[in-house]
């Protein structure tokens, strides 16, 4: 591969030959850049959640082969607004949440100077100064509260909200379906079992009646019955052509399915978690085996959108980094077994895989957890305190319980809170030269044995730190 350089007088080319002697490029870094909208932030903050991870047979996670991401550069599009400052960290906690695959991170930019005629070059940016004084946004305050308020071990939680009056506990849930794209598939079978007691959820033999709680995916060419080999799924050029499974109660299950590619560019599509099939509001997660022809891998839909596929996120068009997933191929005329994974029995892995007699594709492994935009959190210890951070991106006031489960902590916590009236939100530029409008303010917390009431105020960040 060459590679062009420039001194800024003259250009010069070296060959760089280093990374055809490596077997996969995962004990490489990833640089990532993005600037992006309040709401795609907003949308993405799980997005590390899907990056490859891989673990030793004790459970630990091997470093040099798994993915690993230097954020260079990332800032809300908004200019300096709180909402903006909100949308950044509530990605920050999806950073820290999944600091096993994100190592390092930079916002940017970093510095905006005001010239004397009052005009500046460019917005958003984390500190403003003039040739007389500094002033800070409310995106550096929320840098400030992140990088200060921070343990050594990230800590799992739990969340619950109410539904339907009934106070409901977050979990990844949903039915399953399956599908073609641009392929000839001839489906034999498939099981779903129960991962906690291998109890059989649902089993359908393909080369018999259908059962009747299949439905047809909206905008499929249909499927042709064929005696005593299977259900054959014609190719479909847009869009996916397969049958689902609406099973919302669904949740920590495995599916397994046989089947052979005939013909066509592509494979399969195996969905799990899956509680919205139509285009507007599709909500699921695939397991995508040669899609597009070149590569297999997770594709992520919410509320119709399909996320993490900008190639300044990824190195695919699929959730994650791919590296040494691109090049396995979907064999015509073999028949492979495929495995889905959606909860590893603990609830919180998502394992993909498919096989023949001869072949076995890479282990797809990745952090499973319910999408939370109630509330967008993180908790993390050190020797001597506990740090929470709380963000409240809508614009109302949510009263949350938080109970600290065990943890021993003194009980009176200290808390650090960014926010601002309704009227400033939206405010481009929001802090002024002598008016900084956001700032941070300091409170104290009481905690009755292990359990505190807090209110996140709308559009707001908090840090609640707590002595052990």
């Amino acid at each position: 591969h060459q590679v062009t350089f420039t001194d800024g007088k003259k250009e010069f080319e070296e060959e760089m030959t280093w990374y055809t002697h490596q077997p996969n490029y995962m004990d490489t870094i990833a640089d990532e850049h993005y600037y992006r909208s309040n709401e795609y932030l907003l949308q993405n903050v799980d997005r590390y959640n899907y990056y490859y991870r891989n673990y030793n047979e004790d459970g630990s996670l091997n470093e040099k082969e798994s993915s690993k991401v230097f954020v260079g550069e990332f800032a809300s599009t908004d200019k300096n607004t709180l909402a903006g400052a909100v949308a950044e960290a509530a990605i920050m906690t999806g950073f820290e949440n999944n600091a096993d695959v994100v190592k390092l991170v930079a916002y940017a930019p970093l510095f905006n100077k005001v010239l004397t005629d009052g005009t500046y070059r460019w917005t958003p940016d984390m500190i403003w100064f003039d040739n007389e004084s500094v002033w800070y946004t409310p995106n550096y305050y929320v840098q400030q509260l992140f990088a200060k308020y921070v343990g050594k071990t990230v800590w799992d939680t739990t969340f619950s909200s109410y539904k339907k009056g009934e106070l409901t506990k977050y979990k990844p849930h949903g039915g399953v379906s399956i599908a073609t794209g641009d392929a000839e598939v001839l489906v034999k079978s498939i099981k779903i079992i129960n991962n906690h007691n291998n109890e059989l959820l649902f089993e359908q033999d393909f080369t018999t009646e259908l059962h009747e709680d299949w439905q047809v995916i909206p905008g499929s060419v249909g499927t042709e019955y064929i005696e005593g080999k299977g259900l054959r799924f014609h190719k479909q050029a847009n869009g996916r052509n397969g049958l689902y499974l609406w099973k919302n109660e669904w949740s920590n299950y495995t599916v397994e399915v046989e089947a052979t590619k005939l013909s066509g560019d592509e494979g399969l599509y195996i969905g799990v978690g899956l509680t919205d099939i139509s285009e507007e509001k599709k909500n699921v997660i695939e397991y995508a085996i040669h899609y597009n022809g070149t590569a297999t891998g997770v594709k992520v839909f919410k509320d119709g959108v399909e996320g993490y596929t900008l190639g300044d996120y990824s190195s695919s068009t699929a959730a994650g980094n791919l590296r040494t997933s691109m090049l396995e191929k979907f064999q015509v005329d073999t028949p492979y077994t495929i495995t889905v994974n959606y909860g590893g029995i603990t609830n919180d892995r998502l394992v993909c895989s498919y096989k023949t007699k001869d072949f076995e594709s890479k282990r797809l492994d990745y952090k499973l957890e319910a999408y939370n935009r109630d509330i967008f959190h993180t908790v993390s210890t050190d020797d001597d305190k506990v740090y929470m951070k709380l963000v409240n991106a809508d614009g109302y006031e949510k009263v949350t319980k938080i109970s600290l489960k065990g943890l021993q902590v003194k009980n009176e916590a200290h808390c650090i809170t960014i926010t601002g009236d309704e009227s400033v939100v939206d405010l481009p530029n929001v802090n002024k030269k002598g008016d900084e409008h956001i700032v941070p303010v300091e409170s104290q917390i009481s905690i009755d044995e292990d359990t505190m009431l807090v209110t996140l105020e709308p559009y707001s960040v908090k840090a609640i730190v707590m002595d052990k």
